[in-house]
């Protein structure tokens, strides 16, 4: 297990090289939809037209507006190159949720949404409650984390006492290894991918 997370590690620290070193126009191609793509990468590839998800995820995948269930608030959580994330508020329980808004012009979110539908009941996976689909958008409704992120933490603190240290890697460790049983590598671990739950 361990050698997997080094090599997951080292992958990703030298992509950035691999791409200055690449020289063959399809070779963007073969690293498309991973999350250590570069942005400015993806952007000369252009936009895709945008696909609805696959199939087998239809069942799954509300067709109708989110906001018809959920009120999306303007207080973006967290963005990034193909998504962001919003505050909401459940319409039904006034219960707050993360939504997570995928531009499926830039990402195909299928692989995303099985695995967190399929393993978003593991007490240390983040769970996914509802899927909505519009022609350019999917909306991923999923518990908010309200702890911060871990990056963030350590940053603020200048270090993690061992004991805090050992029981954040024993609970990455415990879902990697859950992960693995079932078949399921992730490839791209980093600090900011991590979000503790309010104690």
């Amino acid at each position: 297990m361990f050698l997997s997370l080094s090599l997951s590690l080292s992958l990703s620290l030298s992509c950035s090289f691999f791409f200055f070193f690449c020289f063959s126009a399809g070779a963007n191609d073969l690293f498309r939809g991973f999350s250590f793509v570069a942005p400015a990468v993806v952007a000369d590839m252009g936009e895709a037209p945008p696909k609805p998800v696959r199939n087998s995820l239809h069942p799954r995948v509300k067709h109708s507006p989110v906001s018809a269930d959920y009120v999306i608030q303007d207080q973006v959580l967290g963005a990034g190159t193909f998504s962001e994330c919003r505050r909401a508020v459940s319409k039904a329980s006034q219960k707050e949720y993360a939504v997570k808004i995928i531009d499926k012009r830039k990402r195909d979110p299928d692989d995303e949404i099985e695995i967190l539908f399929r393993y978003g009941g593991h007490p240390h996976i983040m769970t996914l409650y509802e899927a909505y689909e519009d022609k350019e958008h999917v909306y991923l409704v999923t518990e908010l984390m309200h702890g911060g992120e871990l990056l963030d933490r350590i940053l603020l603190a200048g270090h993690l006492d061992e004991a805090e240290a050992r029981g954040i890697l024993g609970k990455l460790v415990e879902v990697v290894e859950y992960l693995h049983q079932q078949g399921v590598v992730h490839r791209y671990f980093v600090f900011f991918f991590f979000f503790k739950k309010r104690e």
